[in-house]
């Protein structure tokens, strides 16, 4: 967890998406990078506004904000909820892939869970039939005993259905939610909330304790779920509905889409799936097989991936990361030269100037 990476999301007209170009441009950003005049043109390039980059770059701005942000974790702290930052080892790598991943996570629940990269999510409307609800349970509960972890809106309807689905056989579940983890919306839900955390399950939210919740905040939460997992399965939707924004984040992340094969044909739950089939937009799961064929092509999501996250690591600014090691070379020999001529002025030797840093520095 970085409190850099905390402060950074309080800074004014400093959004997501510049924030995860800061990142992707910069994974190794910290205070004295940003603060180093040497890498303020670099840092121009990436963030473009002057007026960011002045508050961005003020070292007494980044520390009072740095300061508010130790305050924040102190607060979620109390209230049993973990803060992950996009730099930290704990943050899904399935999540980061995307073009506007959340750059700050709160969590709450078995943090651990966020390692886990074989993730779907299983959505649907808030209103299914009793057959859509059985369909989402039976999916969820499969993929669960496959190893899944099943990732939702905790939303009523098909959300709910999913978690109790991958609860029932004590699978791994992750919530998501619109807003602060302090509150549970919908509040019908608060005690599938409860059960998901008792069972090792984790809730999470990019929303802060107190933090405002907006119509557009369950849509960049449709994002998250989407982010978090290799497929997306819209179990029933109209044609128009909040799971669509879901799905279509699932096309533009590149994830896989599939669906059980609509059973009732002439209701308007399952309207937007049969559009979906009808266009070729998704795999169908009708038969075990089905299931086996998924998991092939789930597989299939998460090598490219890997590949993409390790492209993008080995052409990650290679000349800034040299710029910086040349800063730090420079304040070492710095350093060193001071030493050494205090060590002439006490008659230290080299050897016992070598032993002194081993032991001050250098023991294990």
């Amino acid at each position: 967890m970085s409190l850099l990476w905390i402060a950074l999301t309080k800074v004014k007209g400093l959004g997501t998406r510049k924030l995860a170009n800061l990142y992707k441009s910069f994974p190794n950003t910290s205070f004295e990078f940003l603060t180093d005049p040497s890498n303020f043109n670099h840092i121009k390039n990436c963030l473009k506004s002057e007026e960011i980059i002045e508050l961005v770059t003020n070292r007494n701005y980044l520390k009072k904000e740095m300061t508010r942000a130790e305050e924040i974790v102190n607060n979620h702290k109390r209230l049993g909820i973990e803060i992950i930052t996009i730099d930290d080892k704990l943050y899904p790598i399935n999540l980061k892939s995307i073009q506007d991943p959340p750059i700050v996570l709160y969590c709450k629940g078995n943090i651990e869970l966020l390692k886990q990269q074989k993730s779907i999510a299983i959505v649907g409307t808030r209103t299914p039939t009793d057959m859509g609800t059985r369909s989402a349970k039976r999916l969820s509960s499969v993929f669960a005993e496959m190893g899944y972890t099943i990732v939702s809106g905790l939303a009523l309807g098909i959300d709910a259905a999913a978690h109790i689905g991958a609860l029932r056989i004590r699978g791994n579940t992750i919530a998501v939610l619109a807003g602060g983890l302090d509150k549970v919306y919908p509040k019908e839900n608060e005690t599938l909330a409860n059960e998901i955390i008792l069972n090792r399950g984790l809730l999470i939210s990019e929303t802060p304790v107190g933090g405002r919740t907006f119509k557009n905040s369950f849509v960049l939460r449709d994002r998250i779920q989407s982010g978090l997992s290799l497929g997306v399965c819209p179990v029933q939707t109209d044609i128009v509905g909040g799971t669509q924004h879901t799905i279509k984040f699932a096309k533009q992340q590149k994830r896989l889409l599939f669906c059980p094969e609509p059973q009732e044909k002439d209701v308007k739950q399952n309207r937007g799936i049969i559009q979906l089939i009808d266009n070729k937009e998704v795999e169908i799961v009708q038969s075990y097989d089905d299931y086996q064929k998924i998991e092939v092509l789930l597989q299939e999501v998460q090598e490219s991936l890997f590949r993409e996250e390790k492209d993008h690591s080995e052409n990650s600014h290679p000349k800034i990361k040299k710029v910086r090691n040349q800063g730090l070379e420079a304040e070492l020999k710095l350093t060193l030269d001071k030493a050494c001529k205090l060590s002439t002025q006490l008659n230290i030797d080299i050897e016992q100037l070598k032993l002194l840093l081993e032991e001050q520095y250098f023991s294990i």
